[in-house]
């Protein structure tokens, strides 16, 4: 937790183990600083020092790509999981923003729910939960700070000193989780909690955290020369559309302003391209430049796990289990006492007849 308490213990188990020769123990021990969490921690990851990026990434292109997919069925490929993505942050930033995520049992929660997304409020609702429980000691003063002595019910001997200014509510813990993750820490939120503050200061809050953070971001779109891939198209326009739905409720003049104008620009449209229904709209990216079959989803399997080369059904159309299946295959016959037929199939019985 400390860079004294690292510092101990690895020179304990150095001398426990007679490693202080080891060459390999000592070249990594000089590189600390780049793997040993206690001396990064301070240091904005989002909460990701680790590899977990990159295999989610991996996982997620599992589901779109494989070893035998070709250059052509990449392109196509990637441009439909970038659309899947773009489908699944749409649902996300619907969720965030129309759903509540929970009945609001403090003051600090409610303000949290109507600024943060939903996952990330959900992390700060597991610190809030937990910093309600703090047990909080004061040890003094320090300038313009105050010095407090935060631990958990459960384990009183872990404890974490939280520095804090009382009027402006600046400050810092012990285990740096803000500077770290970008989430207030149950140790800070303990005192608050305690000292009734009912809203997060803003210095505690990261924009990037936030349901509206969408609407400031801007994209750095090619020459209008250039074609646009479709996906860019839908992500510029939904962004826009998203943006202007949040003047809707300004005023009865800005509302029929937006309205007229997209139904105006609904017309133009329809009057050039002419009636398209949804299920119509194509995009001829590549299949005009060859002749194979265009590529579909993937059918939806009803059953988990790998389908079947072949599935054997029942004369009731039941799924014949491979248990099943076997026993039948080493049906005995009752007259020569062979396997693989019945007595009515039986060469015998037939030659005696």
């Amino acid at each position: 937790m400390t860079l004294e308490g690292f510092e101990n213990n690895w020179k304990t188990i150095i001398k426990k183990y007679n490693q202080e020769s080891d060459t390999w123990l000592n070249g990594l021990y000089e590189i600390r600083h780049s793997w040993i969490p206690v001396y990064n921690k301070t240091i904005f990851f989002a909460g990701m020092n680790t590899t977990q990026r990159s295999e989610s990434m991996h996982s997620f292109f599992d589901s779109f790509v494989n070893n035998g997919t070709t250059l052509r069925e990449f392109v196509m490929k990637y441009e439909k999981a970038l659309e899947c993505r773009y489908l699944d942050e749409q649902d996300e930033q619907f969720v965030s923003k129309y759903k509540f995520p929970t009945k609001a049992k403090s003051p600090l929660e409610l303000h949290r729910a109507k600024v943060y997304t939903r996952n990330i409020f959900n992390l700060f609702q597991d610190e809030l939960t937990e910093g309600i429980y703090m047990r909080t000691n004061e040890l003094g003063i320090d300038g313009a700070h105050t010095i407090y002595e935060v631990s958990c019910f459960r384990k009183p001997e872990t404890k974490y000193v939280v520095h804090i200014n009382l009027v402006s509510l600046e400050g810092w813990c012990q285990c740096h989780l803000f500077e770290f993750k970008g989430i207030l820490c149950r140790h800070i939120l303990g005192i608050l909690h305690k000292r009734d503050v009912e809203e997060i200061p803003a210095h505690f809050i990261l924009p990037r955290w936030t349901k509206e953070v969408i609407y400031d971001m801007n994209i750095s779109l090619p020459s209008k020369g250039d074609e646009l891939p479709l996906i860019l198209r839908n992500m510029v326009f939904f962004r826009m559309v998203n943006h202007l739905s949040t003047y809707l409720g300004a005023s009865e003049e800005t509302y029929h302003l937006i309205v007229d104008s997209v139904e105006d620009i609904y017309k133009k449209v329809v009057a050039i391209e002419g009636p398209i229904g949804l299920n119509e709209v194509e995009e001829p990216r590549h299949e005009e430049q060859t002749d194979h079959a265009p590529l579909q989803d993937p059918a939806i399997s009803r059953r988990k796990g790998r389908k079947k080369d072949s599935v054997k059904l029942s004369r009731k159309g039941r799924i014949i289990s491979g248990v099943e299946a076997s026993m039948k295959r080493r049906r005995k016959c009752s007259i020569c006492k062979e396997f693989g037929h019945d007595a009515r199939t039986c060469e015998e019985h037939n030659q005696g007849c």
